[in-house]
């Protein structure tokens, strides 16, 4: 190694070299980076988690990376979620190719650019090839104290022709590789390890070995502000403008620029070079046109013109150095010597913005304007942005600088549940605009103020932060003098008399798309609808439908155009079930698909371990956007039966409050529909329910997903996998059409729904069949229309009739045959029935024995001689309600029929050996009337012997 950088070459291990180059604060960033892999990115708290997580790359072959800050979050890694950084660094490339042929062309370079910037010397790291290196600070910098000093220092590797990658010098987001690892890009591998350790260096001797000037605190102004100074300095000095007739009240006060103010004095006597040291101020103050005169005019030589071509020639602001070799000694107890470095700063006032400035912020190539609003007294906008404050000093011009960047208050907003809200807007030059929600209750606590903020992207220590918190407070209070709150939305879908649609958080209208803060009901959903990847990748997947034989999956796929028409047929939703009990099938992709059109295809979606409360309260936030659920397989036929009607009659569970007897506000009510899968028929669990369970099968669409050979599994993976990297552009697109022209599609929906009807010959008792199938065809052929979808819908039409043709036909409106009731009943209970004659034994006198008696408890008693059942009326009347069953419908029809004979007294065990038991009331039928029922049937020793030998079992 190069004698520069010897006599410190102790080991140093990975953690020693984190532990001086970041500090203690914050999370770790380690990057894992391989050829036939996606990168690996993992954020950590302690040295300890550093060591297991690289060792865990180090196993499987990574070449392992550290990012060279440390973050607020381990959210992401990004310039804007920096916390702290401790070291500069730069990368500078050796090898073939590279800007320095071996490591030791780039020592030697890098020690030539050391002594002739007169830079401490750095540790280096042996990256492999190339070389990784560090000036570690000896405290703690925020970014922006970071950032111009880094800006600086990729300038002066350029203008002294050092060839470090001036990407990585000047980002704060920067990773370099981890000491003790491998650099995989040569075979066989090459070591990564410490060549070099250095001492940490103050960050203020580092500012003034790169010549950094501290712009950004009011200290002072250099004679020129470098080409080369950071974004941010230079709209922050563009706020700022300098005025002499400040500068000229000061010196009234006594504290101003002494040298100044005895110059104007004696202005009559001064020669030429206190004459142009005077000028050299005010000729580069806004004020400029009457104040060079103002210090001119009572010279000997002064004209106009003279001394605008004197102005002409003075190149900048003479500093406070310049001005005592005129006047030595006249800077002598000045309460500003060496706090500043020219008297311009004195007359330093920040340039307001116009009332009505607007900024211009372009995102995705599409102009957004936005009114940025006049801040309340006594805080204003610069000219360039940033919020000011006005000193608190009486008479004071100065201003105070509370944050960087716009941030303001848009309106005040009512959450149903966290009670007011903030809305707020940032505006960044690099990310844009960025608009939250903050609840007021965290306005008044620091801490979650700050860690709130952060999340957004408003980044400040304590000091600044309690500034802010002032800012907002004041924001507030006078926007409640101006305007009330505003209902935030605690659902997605169509908004009070159908003028716009809330999908995410965005409000869709016909004069645009405005941004609608997510409420506590639906933040935990709004980032999965921010749409992803492009329109073009997402159409060439669910294009797939077109294939013939995918129409079952197509009609399923098309409710995400039909949910939202839903409600505007008056009905409240409808679910839509796909059966196979085979896997591979496609049913819980077309889910998927049908998500991807407004949000991630799986997320949004419930699932199997879902509960009922789960599944309502979604419903209640989606609203009118479609829902699908996979597996209900498991779902009992009574929850089934619950469900079927909670869906279709769109409104939650009501529940009372706790403590109070009232009802809690019911914000769960919806208008959609609900793709679902299942493994086993939901219809056939229905039928097992109850003998007529027509309510809930008219609620309900099923059909069989075919098991199809139509795609290779090959292909399906290769496919359907891109819904996940693109979804959410095409219902937006849907929503701006039928937002913009509702009546038109109703009218065509209601125009198709007729057409369906009398194709299939569906009645009102089939409402919401045909709505289903309206809406899904009627929204499949709107979305084709506006280019969204390329599939055949008349083949899928024509599917369609057929199967719901089939479905009307296997679902038969419920049978007027009550005797079939009375039927089942005895079928249950044949275990529980005494067969005996009535009569005595006309030879003896005594009552005649029984023919059959009940191994259960007994509940029906057949009498052959007189043809007459009887069944206890309370024990019947129970199983009709648990079957859903109107019993007196049962006994009118059966009165009608001469069947029923109403309620008697009967001592039911009358001819047993425990006939003395009181009589009970029961239900008398006559069994030799019409077509009744066969008492035979039922009452045959071989069926009751085997009814009971299979209760035992």
């Amino acid at each position: 190694m190069d004698a520069f950088f010897r006599g410190a070459e102790a080991a140093m291990t990975r953690t020693d070299l984190l532990s001086a180059v970041l500090s203690t604060e914050g999370w770790y960033c380690l990057v894992g980076l391989k050829k036939s892999s996606l990168p690996k990115q993992v954020f950590v708290q302690t040295l300890e988690e550093v060591e297991i997580e690289v060792e865990g790359l180090l196993s499987k072959q990574y070449d392992v990376y550290f990012a060279c800050a440390k973050y607020e979050n381990d959210k992401t890694r990004t310039t804007d979620n920096v916390k702290t950084i401790k070291a500069f660094w730069l990368d500078i490339d050796c090898g073939e190719g590279k800007p320095y042929a071996t490591q030791g062309d780039g020592l030697f370079a890098l020690k030539t650019f050391c002594k002739d910037v007169g830079l401490p010397k750095p540790t280096i790291v042996n990256s492999g090839r190339g070389l990784h290196v560090y000036w570690p600070l000896t405290a703690d910098i925020t970014r922006q104290q970071w950032k111009p000093v880094a800006d600086r220092l990729k300038i002066i590797c350029n203008e002294r022709g050092l060839d470090a990658d001036p990407s990585r010098t000047s980002d704060a987001a920067s990773i370099l590789r981890m000491p003790d690892t491998f650099n995989h890009k040569s075979d066989p591998p090459l070591n990564v390890t410490v060549m070099y350790i250095s001492q940490a260096v103050d960050f203020d001797l580092l500012k003034d070995k790169l010549q950094v000037a501290d712009l950004a605190n009011n200290d002072g102004i250099p004679e020129h502000v470098p080409t080369h100074s950071n974004e941010l300095t230079r709209a922050l000095m563009g706020n700022k403008q300098f005025k002499f007739s400040v500068i000229v009240d000061k010196n009234v006060k006594g504290t101003g620029c002494m040298q100044l103010a005895r110059l104007i004095a004696d202005q009559e006597t001064a020669d030429e070079p206190k004459w142009r040291a005077t000028l050299s101020v005010p000729a580069f103050c806004i004020d400029a046109d009457t104040a060079i005169h103002t210090v001119s005019e009572k010279h000997p030589d002064y004209t106009f013109d003279s001394t605008v071509e004197k102005v002409q020639k003075i190149k900048g602001p003479y500093t406070c150095t310049k001005f005592e070799e005129i006047v030595p000694g006249g800077c002598d107890n000045c309460p500003h010597k060496g706090k500043i470095t020219s008297p311009i700063v004195l007359g330093t006032e920040i340039a307001k913005a116009t009332e009505d400035t607007v900024q211009l912020i372009l995102e995705t190539s599409k102009p957004i304007t936005y009114t940025i609003p006049e801040y309340p007294f006594p805080y204003f906008r610069g000219k360039n942005g940033g919020v000011y404050r006005k000193s608190d000093e009486e008479d004071d011009e100065d201003a105070v600088l509370i944050y960087e960047h716009d941030l303001y208050v848009v309106k005040r907003l009512k959450d149903p549940q966290n009670g007011e809200v903030i809305w707020m807007r940032l505006h960044t030059p690099k990310d844009g605009v960025k608009e939250f929600a903050l609840p007021a209750v965290d306005l008044l606590t620091a801490d979650k103020l700050r860690e709130k903020l952060a999340w957004f992207g408003v980044i400040a220590l304590k000091k600044q932060m309690d500034s802010i918190m002032g800012y907002i407070v004041r924001s507030v209070k006078e926007m409640q003098y101006k305007q009330g709150a505003e209902i935030m939305r605690s659902q997605y879908g169509w908004t009070e008399k159908n003028k716009s649609f809330v999908v995410g958080d965005t409000e869709i209208s016909a004069a645009g798309d405005a941004y609608s803060p997510p409420s506590s009901y639906t933040e935990q959903l709004s980032d999965w609808f921010i749409p992803v990847g492009s329109l073009e990748e997402w159409k060439s997947v669910v294009n797939v439908y077109d294939k013939p034989g995918f129409e079952p999956h197509a009609f399923g796929f098309f409710t995400a155009f039909g949910a939202p028409l839903m409600k505007h047929l008056n009905l409240k939703g409808a679910i839509i079930n796909m059966v196979n009990n085979e896997s591979g099938t496609g049913k819980t992709t077309t889910i998927k698909a049908m998500h991807s059109v407004y949000g991630h295809p799986e997320e949004l979606m419930l699932i199997q371990r879902d509960t009922m409360n789960v599944r309502l309260h979604r419903l209640g936030v989606m609203n009118n956007l479609p829902i699908g659920c996979d597996e209900l397989t498991k779902m009992s036929a009574d929850e089934f039966s619950d469900f079927s009607y909670a869906v279709s009659q769109g409104r939650g569970r009501g529940r009372m409050k706790a403590n109070t007897n009232s009802e809690r506000l019911n914000f769960a009510k919806w208008g959609t529909m609900m793709l679902c899968s299942s493994n086993a028929s939901a219809v056939d669990k229905l039928k097992s329910l109850k003998s007529t369970p027509d309510g809930e099968l008219m609620r309900v669409v099923e059909y069989e997903i075919p098991a199809t050979k139509l795609i290779s599994k090959q292909e399906a993976d290769e496919i359907f996998p891109k819904l996940y990297t693109n979804y959410g552009h095409a219902g937006r697109i849907y929503l701006r059409d039928l937002v913009c022209n509702m009546e038109e599609r109703i009218r065509e929906i209601k125009e198709i729904q007729v057409i369906i009807d009398s194709k299939i010959g569906l009645s009102n008792r089939e409402r919401f069949w045909s709505a289903t199938a309206a809406c899904n065809i009627g929204g499949a052929i709107f979305a084709k229309r506006l280019g969204l979808i390329d599939i055949d819908i008349a083949r899928v039409f024509k599917w369609m009739l057929k199967e719901f043709t089939q479905m009307r036909e296997e679902i038969k409106p419920p049978s007027t045959n009550h005797a079939g009731v009375i039927g089942e009943y005895w079928s249950e209970h044949r275990s529980n029935t005494l067969v005996i004659n009535d009569q005595v034994d006309k030879r003896t006198g005594v009552e005649m024995l029984p023919i059959l008696e009940p191994t259960r408890e007994l509940i029906l008693r057949m009498e052959p001689d007189t043809k007459k059942l009887f069944i206890i009326a309370k024990k019947f009347r129970k199983w009709c309600s648990e079957h859903q069953i109107t019993l007196k419908d049962v006994l009118n029809s059966l009165t009608a029929d001469g069947v029923y004979g109403g309620i008697v007294k009967k001592r039911m065990a009358k001819g047993t050996k425990i006939g003395n038991i009181p009589p009970v009331d029961a239900f008398v039928f006559d069994c030799a009337k019409g077509d009744f029922i066969d008492p035979e049937a039922y009452i045959s020793p071989e069926s009751m012997a085997e009814d009971a030998a299979n209760e035992d079992k």
